[in-house]
Parts: structure tokens; C-alpha cells; sequence
């Protein structure tokens, strides 16, 4: 769901592809390679964000696989039972 929000608001996107917005949603892992693709062929996108958008998602690619590993193997001891939000945050800080 979160990478079709730059397609929803590409008609606002095609008038300025440098807003302050399209700028905050290129940086958000989710909503990050579907917003640069979308933004540069419009305009001079910066170079920092480019670059920027490239190296947070390097560093959330393993974030996420981490955290997902963490939780796929709790939720196969606790399978069954639907984990609240903070179980959730108790088994991500659990190391």
C-alpha cells in the first residue's frame, strides 16, 4: 500500500517534483524507489538525494530482515495466539 502513495499523488508530483513532500517520501524506505523513479525523469533531482534515498534503504534492507527474523521465529513458538504491539516491541528489544 505504501508504495502506491507517490503513483496517488503523481498528478500533484508531475506540477513540482521538488515539493517538500515528494523530498520526504524519497527518503521513506517504503515509498522510496517508486518516488525517485517518479521524480527523475521530471526534474534535476539533488545528487544528496539520490544518494540519501540509495543509502537509507541500504541500511533498512538488513534492519528489516533482521526484525523480521526475530519475529518469524517468536511467532513460530507463539503460533496461535495473535501477538499485540507489545509483545511485538518486547521481542525486538530482546536482542
Amino acid at each position: 500500500m505504501f508504495a502506491a502513495v507517490p503513483y496517488m499523488i503523481s498528478s500533484f508530483l508531475f506540477a513540482n517534483p521538488n515539493v517538500t513532500l515528494a523530498r520526504v517520501l524519497s527518503y521513506f524506505p517504503l515509498t522510496a524507489p517508486t518516488m525517485m523513479m517518479l521524480r527523475l525523469p521530471l526534474a534535476e533531482v539533488p545528487w544528496i538525494d539520490v544518494v540519501g534515498s540509495i543509502v537509507l534503504l541500504l541500511i533498512s534492507i538488513p534492519a528489516a530482515l533482521w526484525a523480521g527474523s526475530k519475529l518469524f521465529r517468536v511467532g513460530l513458538l507463539i503460533y496461535g495466539k495473535r501477538p499485540t504491539m507489545k509483545e511485538i516491541w518486547l521481542i525486538l528489544r530482546s536482542g
